[in-house]
């Protein structure tokens, strides 16, 4: 049946158009009287409809296709290449596929712009080995292969943090022939970014030049973050000021990626100056521009400025985000301000603005740190009136907040809720680990291993952080058959020490006494390739030099030099002190020579350690000597220096001294306490042959608290008539 074409016109014009195409497809097998490239020509031009704007019916195209195909009626090849291209713009990419295969599968063969559409497609399915496949279909099908294609697969694998198969592929670009453009460079510097490897990336950049390829705004953006994230601030402004020089047009993320750095850094005020340069320049700031000022100016404590550049912020009609938010709240928290945020939260709902649940856990977390640990859980129960399901992290923030205020008992119910399913949220490593921590820091060791085992029962396997505390709370209890015990089985289920796993051991160790045994594990430490710390070092020096063991602490000492660890203000007031014990006075000399010339000051330890030394030898004027520069140096004289000096003097037989002394330590409102009491009263005593010494004492302050004052001579008198109570300690050797 031959319809003629006025009549298809009028069947369209009321409606009937779907319907007349029907009828001629289906017709197509059994008859010859309309023309197969008419009906193809048809077929193209519906499908083509079927994927305008703004209807896209995409599910009808693919019926009408299929249809098509199954009376026998084959497509034009554009036909198909033009519907796959279509779908994957409007990420259909399933839906392409199935047309892929359909369409193949009637003979077609996909053009060059198909065969790219289906690699787009293989990516974002997740089937990065399938894209690899269709580009070795292009280059099957002949065709010369550029950069846009292999431009989609450098940029998966650098967001699946692939960044040197990456740049592998880019290699093999460039042997065979495909020229590199500005959005490979730019993918691949990306990348090599986010995977803080900013040298990298910045040879990449010079390559660029070199290649004659210039960067673009986009490529100045992402070198400009990856510095200002490894705090080279400077470098992002040259890098700005060259993006000047060369004449690209600097825009707000440009911009605001340099302020942001620039306020992580503290260069607030210079950040600020930024912004007054884009207002110059007509450039309109962005919410993250300005969260990235006020954010700088709360963590300076500045908080007139902040507020300022809030104000400006919604003067110009940019409304302050979660993120804006979140940063002041967190900054009042850190500032011991945890009840004041309330009045951010209700600020920031009157604006239109949810808190998120990491705002929350910010408040949280501010509230636990302060001690306010029921406000906390009121918190909690105020999220989930507003639908905000607490996570893992505000659980764990709980529990830390209730062990640190000794709470631990709640804290094991709060765990078990979480085990049960109560909250519907699964305790993870950390939720174990922290309550782990608790009860060790409360002595509850046998709960905490306890705790442990679970769990494993759990899958929640033991990390290499659950040993070391374990280990550490065994050593508090004294325990150290188990300490050893978790150390063999930490060993067994393959954890490799760290170095705090050996920090734990050797201060354990040391507080032991077992000396020996410590020494031995800072070796083992270095032949597995562990670096021990300074802190293992002053550990085991002050250690030995307790028990005498002075000549081996030197050893220490001279090999942590060796090491080219830098000894600290700790280490040399250490080796002074087990050095002036021994009675080695010119070593302990030859020691604060070395400690000056290293750019070190003494600090009161130091001066306190000399002086209590050098009164104990009878080198009292050296003593004297040092008060004076430890007094030039802005040092006060304490208990213990004025101690040190007393039975120094009162051992000489020197009173007027030890007279003079206590005058000074009246008028400089030194508080007596038992300690430099018994020694005055010592001193006091052992001058039998002067009955009028008590006329010539000085008036004290009696306690700090009380704020009252006692002279001498009645403080003489209450302590001997008290003498069968005092026990009078001396600590002269």
């Amino acid at each position: 049946m031959i319809i003629k074409p006025k009549l298809a016109r009028y069947l369209c014009r009321v409606g009937h158009g779907r319907d007349l195409f029907r009828f001629c497809i289906s017709s197509l097998p059994s008859t010859d009287d309309l023309d197969f490239q008419d009906a193809r020509n048809e077929l193209d031009a519906r499908v083509r409809s079927l994927c305008e704007k703004p209807r896209c019916q995409f599910g009808e195209a693919v019926a009408t296709l299929n249809r098509a195909i199954d009376s026998g009626l084959t497509p034009y090849s554009g036909t198909c290449n033009f519907f796959i291209d279509a779908l994957v713009k409007f990420r259909n990419h399933e839906l392409a596929l199935m047309v892929y295969k359909r369409t193949t599968q009637s003979g077609i063969l996909p053009n060059y712009r198909s065969l790219c559409a289906l690699i787009d497609c293989f990516l974002h399915t997740q089937k990065l080995k399938f894209a690899f496949g269709a580009v070795g279909l292009v280059l099957k099908r002949g065709y010369n292969i550029n950069a846009f294609p292999l431009n989609l697969i450098l940029k998966e694998l650098c967001q699946r943090h692939e960044v040197g198969q990456a740049l592998e592929l880019f290699g093999e670009m460039k042997r065979n022939g495909v020229c590199p453009d500005v959005i490979t460079y730019n993918t691949l510097i990306n990348g090599l970014c986010k995977a803080k490897k900013l040298e990298n990336a910045l040879e990449l950049w010079g390559e660029m030049e070199a290649m004659n390829c210039s960067p673009n705004l986009i490529t100045y953006t992402i070198l400009m973050d990856g510095v200002c994230k490894e705090y080279r601030v400077d470098e992002a402004i040259g890098l700005l000021d060259e993006m000047r020089e060369k004449g690209l047009d600097v825009d707000v993320v440009a911009y605001s990626t340099v302020i942001s750095g620039l306020c992580g850094r503290g260069s607030v005020y210079r950040g600020k100056e930024l912004l007054d340069e884009m207002l110059e320049k007509g450039i309109v700031p962005n919410v993250v521009t300005y969260t990235s000022l006020v954010h700088g100016f709360c963590k300076m404590g500045n908080w007139k400025e902040a507020t300022a550049m809030l104000s400006a912020m919604t003067e110009r009609g940019i409304q302050p985000d979660v993120v804006t938010y979140t940063g002041l709240i967190d900054q009042l928290c850190k500032d011991g301000k945890a009840k004041e945020v309330m009045d951010i939260v209700t600020l920031m709902m009157e604006k239109g603005e949810e808190p998120s649940t990491i705002t929350y856990n910010v408040i949280i977390n501010g509230l636990c740190r302060e001690g306010l640990v029921p406000n906390a859980f009121e918190l909690v129960e105020m999220m989930r009136g507003r639908r905000k399901i607490p996570d893992v992290v505000t659980y764990n923030t709980l529990i830390g907040g209730l062990c640190s205020s000794g709470k631990v008992d709640e804290a094991m119910m709060l765990l078990d809720k979480m085990v049960n399913g109560e909250y519907d949220v699964e305790p993870d490593a950390m939720t174990f680990n922290m309550l782990i921590q608790g009860l060790c820091k409360e002595g509850h060791l046998d709960k905490a291993i306890e705790i442990q085992r679970k769990m494993v029962e759990r899958r929640n396997c033991s990390n290499l952080v659950t040993y070391n505390m374990l280990i550490g709370g065994c050593f508090k209890a004294r325990n150290v058959d188990k300490a050893m015990e978790l150390w063999q089985e930490m060993l067994q289920l393959g954890f490799v020490p760290n170095s705090f796993s050996y920090s734990i051991m050797i201060d354990g160790f040391c507080k032991l006494r077992m000396n020996d045994t410590a020494v031995g594990l800072l070796y083992e430490m270095k032949a597995r390739g562990q670096n021990p710390t300074l802190f293992d070092y002053n550990t085991l020096m002050a250690s030995l030099c307790k028990e005498g063991s002075l000549e081996h602490a030197r050893k220490l000492f001279q090999e942590m030099k060796d090491a080219k660890f830098e000894p600290d203000l700790t280490s040399f007031n250490t080796m002074i002190d087990g050095t002036l014990r021994a009675g080695d006075l010119q070593a302990a000399k030859d020691l604060l020579v070395d400690m000056f010339e290293r750019g070190l000051s003494p600090d009161v330890i130091t001066f306190s350690t000399l002086i209590n030394r050098f009164s104990k030898v009878g080198k009292l004027d050296e003593a004297k000597r040092l008060c004076e520069s430890m007094v030039d140096r802005g040092f006060s004289l304490d208990a213990v220096v004025y101690d040190s000096l007393i039975k120094g003097f009162s051992a000489k037989g020197e009173m007027d001294e030890v007279i003079n002394l206590l005058r000074q330590m009246a008028s400089k409102g030194v508080v007596l306490d038992m300690k430099i009491t018994s020694t005055i009263l010592n001193s006091l005593c052992l001058d039998t042959n002067n009955p009028e010494i008590m006329e010539f004492l000085p008036t004290f302050q009696e306690e700090a608290s009380k704020g009252t004052s006692i002279s001498c001579h009645e403080l003489l008198m209450r302590l001997c008539k008290s003498h069968t109570e005092l026990q009078i300690q001396s600590d002269w050797y």
